[in-house]
């Protein structure tokens, strides 16, 4: 729900974060990004002792805009990010001694990809491809991901999260995928479940 002037006042009167939370989450009330920026302010102004966080984001594609977002997110829940950008596409040189992933020892390490990040072919429509060559797309897959993380984990030491932005095109079977024997939604649902489970 949008946020009007009069709640966003009564917002930036609330006397500390949780108070601000509970208001933001009785009513959903979504702030705009300029609502967001000043609720961010007023959260910095309650709470003097925030945990520091340090966050390292390894992306392929863009991320920065999300920072507004994370850093009130974090601030709602008494955290105080310190958020490291790798530069855009660089993945595996960020996992080494020297890299600025390694030198900001982030707590938390987000990997933004996209599927063609794990196998180039990820890129194509997945009804192009038979049974067995799907199954072996998907362990080239994960093999992939498995050793950017394992790179990752021997130069950083705290949490690993991996996203894959979802494919903004349709599916190449249509309506139809969803009945179909090689569905491309069910193939996903099974590759994101491996992923989970690794």
């Amino acid at each position: 729900m949008k946020i009007g002037d009069a709640q966003l006042d009564k917002l930036l009167s609330a006397q500390s974060p949780l108070a601000l939370k509970q208001q933001l989450a009785a009513r959903s009330l979504s702030p705009t990004l300029p609502q967001a920026g000043k609720l961010l302010e007023h959260l910095k102004s309650l709470d003097a002792n925030p945990v520091p966080v340090r966050l390292g984001i390894v992306h392929t594609y863009t991320s920065e805009l999300l920072d507004p977002w994370l850093d009130f997110s974090a601030a709602l829940n008494g955290i105080a990010l310190q958020t490291y950008h790798a530069p855009y596409g660089v993945t595996v040189q960020e996992a080494t001694a020297n890299s600025g992933l390694a030198r900001h020892q982030p707590d938390v390490t987000l990997l933004l990809l996209r599927p063609a990040d794990l196998h180039p072919d990820l890129a194509t429509p997945l009804a192009l491809f038979g049974a067995e060559q799907r199954g072996e797309l998907r362990e080239a897959a994960l093999a992939a991901l498995d050793n950017l993380v394992g790179m990752l984990r021997a130069v950083v030491s705290g949490q690993i999260v991996v996203t894959l932005l979802p494919d903004q095109a349709p599916t190449g079977l249509g309506l139809f995928d969803a009945m179909a024997e090689q569905s491309e939604s069910a193939w996903w649902s099974d590759t994101r479940r491996a992923i989970a489970s690794t």
